[in-house]
This record gives structure tokens, C-alpha cells and sequence, in this order.
């Protein structure tokens, strides 16, 4: 496998897990996010760190690791909103 090829796989397999971290990182009755979203995102993030050493101007590794970053915030905001306000 050619590495455009590989790093394309890595890529968008990191961006679908982008993708379901930030659908699932609110989920905070529970714990459940602990289970469900956590450890794909961490999958994810390693994903693009390996899909990014081969090059760092892909922009499907930028918009992976936005939503990694947006997955974050909104797990952590979700975490505030649901534990101090309720």
C-alpha cells in the first residue's frame, strides 16, 4: 500500500470518529460517555497523529482534529452545564 493510500485511510477513519465524538460527548447521564465516546475519540486523535506524519497540509487532518477539539469543549461544557446546574 502506497502511503497517500494509507495516510487517506487514516485520515478519514480519524474524521469518522471526529465525527461520532462530538455527536457522543454530551452524554454525561450516566457516565455514559466514558464508555461510548472517550474511547473513540482517544482512537481517533491517535489516528490523525499517524495520518499527520506524513503530511501536515491534508485538510481532512485539520477537520479531523477541529471536531476532535470540538468534541472536547462540548464534553467538557456538557460536563458543567450537567453536574453544577443540576
Amino acid at each position: 500500500m502506497d502511503v497517500k493510500t494509507k495516510q487517506r485511510i487514516l485520515n478519514i477513519t480519524s474524521l469518522i470518529c471526529g465525527v461520532w465524538f462530538l455527536a457522543t460527548s454530551w452524554f454525561w447521564a450516566w457516565l455514559i460517555n466514558l464508555i461510548f465516546s472517550f474511547p473513540i475519540g482517544l482512537l481517533g486523535v491517535v489516528l490523525w497523529y499517524f495520518g499527520r506524519k506524513y503530511d501536515d497540509t491534508n485538510k481532512l487532518s485539520k477537520i479531523s482534529i477541529i471536531l476532535h477539539g470540538l468534541g472536547l469543549a462540548s464534553s467538557i461544557i456538557s460536563f458543567l452545564l450537567f453536574y453544577i446546574f443540576s
